[in-house]
């Protein structure tokens, strides 16, 4: 997403992104619906822990289409892992959702 973000196919070059860049500025469209296809796509996966796992990998991309804080895809992960019906596994699916949000 990042390249996708940084280059200009219409120059045929690529300028780099500030490090605290905002996706309403300075993300292209291409970039922006290249991600936004990543997440509808990992959003068919029917079995609710594969797709956490996969959401929570490409979690840091949703800076890539929004400026705030994906608060509330947080909120929405947090409470998707109550459809985990083993404890031990809700609990470290929990665990892990926090720690990807704090890195």
């Amino acid at each position: 997403i990042l390249r996708k973000a940084e280059e200009d196919p219409k120059k045929n070059a690529s300028r780099a992104l500030p490090n605290d860049f905002k996706a309403s500025r300075d993300v292209r469209l291409q970039a922006k619906n290249t991600c936004k296809n990543w997440f509808f796509k990992i959003a068919t996966i029917r079995e609710v822990v594969p797709r956490m796992y996969m959401e929570l990998a490409l979690f840091k991309c949703y800076r890539f289409l929004q400026d705030e804080p994906p608060t509330a895809q947080l909120e929405r992960l947090m409470k998707m892992t109550r459809g985990i019906a083993d404890p031990m596994a809700a609990a470290y699916m929990r665990m892990y959702v926090a720690k990807c949000a704090i890195a």
